[in-house]
């Protein structure tokens, strides 16, 4: 009886493990993806929308760390940069973060990074 009680706790062990992995969890991204996606964004001419005062704005800034450097982002509150907030008026440009690709899709809100490559094909 001991001998299956050990081998039950035991085979119960492993399973609970099966699934763990030092493998990313699906959807986050390794530093040197999010460069390449972010350099690839830029080289495709996606554009973001955003402003200084959204946060959702702020957390696709973050998700790009430094890589954000790539992105072509264009600030449309007009307290920052009239000029900018002059563009997103000219795009229709309704919420922030919005991101517009050069087929004319657009992605309204915050975006996975996942997402946003497969939106832009990177």
């Amino acid at each position: 009886m001991r001998t299956i009680t050990f081998g039950l706790l035991l085979s119960l062990l492993l399973v609970s493990f099966a699934g763990c992995s030092t493998d990313p969890v699906d959807g986050e991204m390794s530093s040197e993806d999010i460069t390449v996606l972010a350099q690839c964004l830029g080289e495709k001419d996606v554009l973001m929308y955003g402003s200084i005062g959204c946060g959702h704005c702020q957390n696709q800034k973050d998700a790009f760390g430094d890589s954000f450097q790539y992105i072509n982002y264009i600030e449309c509150n007009p307290n920052v940069d009239l000029d900018s907030a002059r563009k997103c008026q000219a795009a229709g440009i309704n919420g922030v973060p919005t991101w517009k690709f050069p087929d004319g899709t657009e992605k309204v809100g915050e975006t996975s990074l996942p997402e946003l490559a497969e939106a832009a094909g990177c």
